[in-house]
């Protein structure tokens, strides 16, 4: 998949017939998948499917203190779009600029006249232009006027409850892994680079593989789940805080393998984790010992709910 985010580039390669779903797609949960299936097969007869999508959430400008943390950062969201059948995507940050834009400019002058959509596919909610004046019945009305058609899905729901981003987040504030994986139609993921950490991990004689946890968006504490290093998936426990009985400041997610890795994993190899069980809060213990006992203990306890056959 090629990912673009200079649009005067894009207009000088050659994307036949590029079919466009259009919108911020964080955590491209099921409601998206279903734009993206129809993209997919819209740009079968010779097209090109393809994504415009935001590097930042709108909210960032329009109103900051309101933004939320993304549910799939840039890097991940491309990896699942690809996966969905998806060989273009077209990311842009979200500017001042491109919010002052009226409904018909951004599409007369973006999607038309530097994207080149010839077909747009978008969610029943979507609205675009300045003050979100635009709907999906100005999107059609466009589309014929400027010649491109549109495709509107409508809301997808499960159980009778709608698919929506704000519902994903918000299962995930409350470390809801099961329910907020049945929205997005896999589990929860974080992507990132191994970085150095303290080393405390391998001492207590649990090495761990370390990434930012910064903007992980489930509560500190002790998960069991997936990680996948060197193409392979992996059943793994995680730590997800600051180390409290160390005294840390540094928000971390710390992966121990099960059983622990025999080819060893460094600084900058790229990890996947799919975070599948809350097993409990993190805890500051009195001494190493105490944690050590505790960690064997969640070791124990994530291997039983991994082989359950639901991990």
């Amino acid at each position: 998949m090629r990912v673009m985010s200079d649009l005067a580039a894009l207009r000088q390669r050659s994307f036949p017939g590029i079919v466009c779903g259009v919108g911020v797609f964080d955590g491209v949960h099921l409601g998206h998948q279903v734009i993206l299936q129809g993209v997919a097969a819209a740009a079968r007869a010779g097209g090109t499917p393809a994504v415009f999508t935001f590097l930042n959430h709108p909210l960032t400008v329009l109103a900051p203190s309101r933004a939320p943390r993304l549910i799939t950062p840039p890097p991940l969201k491309a990896r699942i779009l690809e996966e969905q059948g998806i060989a273009l995507t077209i990311v842009v940050l979200f500017t001042p600029a491109m919010a002052a834009l009226s409904a018909e400019a951004f599409v007369r002058d973006v999607l038309v006249g530097q994207v080149g959509v010839r077909g747009v596919h978008v969610g029943a909610d979507f609205r675009f232009g300045r003050g979100r004046e635009g709907t999906p019945e100005d999107l059609i009305r466009l589309g014929a006027a400027l010649g491109f058609t549109v495709k509107v899905v409508p809301e997808v729901a499960v159980g009778g409850t709608p698919v929506h981003s704000t519902l994903i987040r918000e299962l995930l504030a409350q470390a809801k892994l099961r329910e907020a994986q049945t929205f997005l139609g896999r589990p929860y993921l974080v992507l990132g680079a191994i970085q150095v950490g303290a080393g405390r991990g391998k001492a207590l004689g649990f090495p761990t593989a370390n990434l930012d946890g910064a903007e992980v968006l489930v509560p500190d504490g002790i998960y069991a789940g997936r990680a996948r290093a060197a193409g392979e998936w992996r059943k793994a426990v995680m730590s997800l805080g600051m180390a409290p009985t160390f005294g840390g400041t540094r928000r971390w997610l710390e992966v121990h393998f099960l059983p622990p890795l025999c080819e060893a994993i460094g600084p900058g190899v790229e990890l996947t984790v799919a975070m599948l069980h809350r097993i409990r809060d993190e805890i500051r213990f009195p001494d190493a010992a105490a944690l050590v006992s505790q960690m064997r203990q969640d070791v124990s306890f994530a291997e039983r709910l991994l082989a359950a056959g639901d991990g």
